[in-house]
């Protein structure tokens, strides 16, 4: 495993309406753009695609009961050793 000092990230962020359509444009889909310009596998972009899918949604149903006066917010690290 190796160790990364959050600390030295570049971190994007966003927050956004309770929406999962604003949560697909504005999340999963600059996420794994980053990754595919980066070269990351067919599979690990996959593999993000529905771990983060699964989270915009959970986001939505749980976190925020659907109430669309509610916000989501997200932040994340690509580069090309480590997704945070």
């Amino acid at each position: 495993m190796v160790k990364i000092d959050l600390s030295k990230l570049k971190f994007d962020s966003v927050v956004i309406q309770n929406d999962l359509r604003q949560a697909r444009e504005q999340v999963v889909k600059p996420i794994l753009d980053q990754v595919e310009s980066l070269g990351y596998s067919s599979q690990d972009q996959f593999a993000l695609r529905l771990g983060l899918e699964e989270a915009m949604c959970n986001a939505y149903h749980h976190g925020n009961k659907g109430d669309p006066c509610k916000t989501i917010s997200a932040r994340w690290c690509v580069n090309d050793h480590c997704i945070v």
